[in-house]
C-alpha cells in the first residue's frame, strides 16, 4: 500500500511538474521581455537606468498599442532599435545599446504578477557597458506601465492556465491540497 501510494505521489508530481513547464514555456512565447542594466552600482547609475526605463516605455508605449501577438511586438521593436537607443539615452544622459535577445531568466515576482524561470525574448539596454545591477520586466504585454492595472486587456494574450501561472490564482489550493495529503500520510503512518 505504501509502495503503491508512493508511486501515485510521484507520477502525480512529475505530471504536474511536466504540465508547469508547458505553460511556462507557452507564457515564455508570448511575452516580450525588457532588460536594462546600469553602467554600474552607483547610486547616480542606477537612478539613470531607471530613467532610461521610464523613457524606452514611454517612447514604446504607443508603438506596441495595436501588437496583439509577440511577433508583432518583435518586429515593431526590432525596427526601432536605434530609436529606443536614442530615448534611453536621451533619458538618461548616458551611451545606450539595444538589441534583441534571448536570455535566461529567473523566477520574478511583480506587483500583480509573476512570471517563471525561463528562457524569454527580451529587448536588452546596456547603459554604458552595462556593469551595474539590472532590472527586468515585461514591455509587451505591457504588464509593467502605468496602464497596465488599468487595461483589462493586459492578461487576454494568455489562456486560463497561462494566467493562473502568472497570477497565482489556483496556487494556494494546490498546495494546500499537498499539505493534507501530507498530513493524512503521516496520522496513517504511511
Amino acid at each position: 500500500m505504501k509502495k503503491l501510494l508512493a508511486f501515485i505521489l510521484t507520477l502525480a508530481a512529475v505530471l504536474s511538474t511536466a504540465r508547469l513547464e508547458n505553460t511556462a514555456a507557452a507564457v515564455s512565447g508570448k511575452v516580450l521581455r525588457l532588460h536594462v542594466l546600469a553602467a554600474s552600482d552607483s547610486e547616480e547609475d542606477q537612478a539613470l537606468k531607471l530613467r532610461a526605463r521610464d523613457g524606452v516605455l514611454e517612447y514604446l508605449e504607443p508603438l506596441l498599442a495595436d501588437c496583439r501577438r509577440q511577433g508583432e511586438a518583435v518586429e515593431t521593436v526590432g525596427a526601432e532599435l536605434n530609436a529606443i537607443a536614442e530615448a534611453a539615452a536621451n533619458a538618461s544622459g548616458q551611451r545606450a545599446s539595444v538589441s534583441l535577445a534571448r536570455e535566461d531568466f529567473t523566477a520574478r515576482e511583480y506587483e500583480g504578477f509573476a512570471l517563471p524561470a525561463g528562457e524569454y525574448l527580451s529587448l536588452r539596454i546596456e547603459l554604458e557597458g552595462g556593469a551595474g545591477r539590472n532590472w527586468w520586466c515585461v514591455v509587451f504585454p505591457p504588464l509593467c506601465t502605468a496602464l497596465a492595472g488599468e487595461d483589462e486587456d493586459a492578461f487576454a494574450l494568455f489562456d486560463e492556465e497561462e494566467t493562473e501561472l502568472i497570477t497565482g490564482s489556483g496556487r494556494v489550493i494546490k498546495f494546500r491540497l499537498l499539505e493534507l495529503l501530507e498530513k493524512f500520510i503521516d496520522r496513517a503512518g504511511m
